[in-house]
């Protein structure tokens, strides 16, 4: 053997790791990227722990920012756990499919976090030339290189949730699995894009419970009716409407704003 090869090459000269099956390449991508996400999500943590010794920015403001951060990493932490040790295990005894539908509640830490991401943006840039004060690490000043990088970081919980029905779908379709573990992976498919789903879904009801509190704000007289009493806003927005004159041949167009409740249309 030749002594300037690498132990790992074959005679070929081809790496081991170019053997690997296309379901090895999958799971090989599934736990590496959730160490690193972990990882991200630690950096993360010890940034909003500095901000808040530092009081670089007032804890109103950092409670906008980072929200349940903590609780999504504990969590984060424990299903990396799991992850690691399904990765242990023989091939004909890793079932990805059920560690999803095991943790699809457990999920739901995510919900109030990306249902906040509008809001923690929008802080976190008001708040950013605050923010690039911060001393330490130079890993976490870094972070506050600027806005984007920043930004970058702060979104990483909703790519990570996005990305799990993907690679789990990959493992279908490419990690030549028997019926058995297909039917698995379909239902682990089906545990992350619901809870997917149940974030998407809060996000639209933050969204409307803020256009709910700009018409409280907006509405100088409301005839003696209470807000409270229309029920929830089930769909808003501002369409342009023509109003035609019959004696003339001009048309008028104008901005109507519609909000549809669950007990009223205005």
């Amino acid at each position: 053997m030749d002594p300037n090869l690498p132990e790992s090459s074959d005679a070929n000269g081809s790496n081991a790791a170019t053997k690997r099956t296309q379901r090895q390449h999958i799971i090989h991508e599934l736990v590496q990227t959730e160490r690193t996400y972990v990882k991200h999500l630690e950096m993360l943590q010890e940034f909003k722990k500095s901000v808040e010794e530092q009081g670089v920015i007032p804890g109103d403001a950092v409670h906008d920012i980072f929200l349940n951060l903590n609780s999504l990493l504990d969590f984060q932490r424990r299903f990396l756990i799991r992850v690691e040790q399904t990765n242990d295990k023989s091939e004909d005894e890793q079932n990805w499919g059920a560690l999803f539908v095991l943790y699809k509640d457990a999920f739901k830490v995510y919900e109030p976090y990306i249902a906040n991401q509008k809001k923690c943006e929008e802080i976190a840039m008001l708040q950013f030339p605050q923010l690039k004060n911060i001393k330490g690490k130079p890993e976490l000043r870094q972070m506050v290189e600027s806005p984007t990088v920043l930004t970058s970081f702060l979104l990483k919980p909703f790519q990570r949730l996005a990305k799990y029905p993907l690679l789990l779908k990959e493992l279908h379709d490419k990690g030549d699995l028997d019926e058995a573990l297909r039917a698995d992976i379909d239902a682990g498919i089906e545990a992350a894009s619901a809870v997917l789903r149940a974030t998407n879904a809060a996000v639209d009801r933050e969204e409307r419970n803020e256009a709910v509190q700009e018409l409280r704000e907006r509405v100088e007289d409301w005839k003696g009716h209470r807000l409270d009493a229309f029920g929830d806003l089930l769909l808003y927005g501002t369409f342009s409407v023509i109003k035609g004159d019959p004696m003339s041949s001009k048309d008028q167009e104008r901005e109507v704003r519609i909000e549809n409740t669950a007990g009223h249309r205005n």
